[in-house]
């Protein structure tokens, strides 16, 4: 599951003869209440790995108005098939994008998304060998990539974005990194 301003988006694996499956539930009624739900099944033999969803925070235009730029709400599902799938706020697939890697997690900002996975070759001497791969929502553009700065036996813990959309991951020796630039 994953949490972002304007809703809730969960996924299950897929079981026996049920696939895999995505749920968007909004959290405010400007977004149709349960009518801007939205679900969507997985092919059959792929499953939903992990999921996040981003887009720009409510806006107060006056007192009793708040402004939302809707359309702006990206999904995101990295699949067990190598996938990363990107949805639009209406459920609408906007993009398939072949990761290569296994993900190991993924979080979404305002207007960025920062996607971890499997580097190349093996995992030796106690590093990790994990990448990262910045993205622009909008344009699905790579704004930025390379390996994720962990040191030798320590484990990534958490990773997001701030409301100025930088990264920063958290690992298991208690170190807070923030991706700068």
């Amino acid at each position: 599951a994953a949490l972002g301003y304007h809703g809730a988006v969960f996924a299950c694996e897929e079981k026996e003869e049920l696939n895999s499956s995505i749920l968007f539930r909004p959290f405010d009624t400007m977004w149709g209440g349960s009518s801007g739900e939205w679900s969507f099944d997985l092919p059959k033999g792929e499953s939903a790995v992990c999921v996040a969803i981003g887009g720009p925070p409510p806006q107060k235009a006056d007192v009793d108005e708040v402004v939302t730029d809707a359309a702006s709400v990206t999904t995101l599902v990295a699949t067990s098939a190598g996938y990363i799938r990107i949805f639009s706020a209406a459920g609408l697939q906007r993009f398939i994008w072949q990761q290569g890697g296994q993900v190991i997690s993924m979080a979404a900002g305002n207007h960025t998304a920062m996607i971890v996975a499997r580097g190349p070759g093996a995992a030796l001497g106690g590093y990790q060998n994990l990448t990262f791969t910045l993205i622009d929502l909008q344009t699905l553009a790579t704004i930025n990539q390379g390996s994720l700065p962990l040191p030798k036996d320590a484990q990534l813990r958490w990773l997001g974005l701030n409301e100025y959309d930088t990264p920063a991951i958290y690992d298991s020796r208690g170190v807070l990194s923030v991706l700068d630039g």
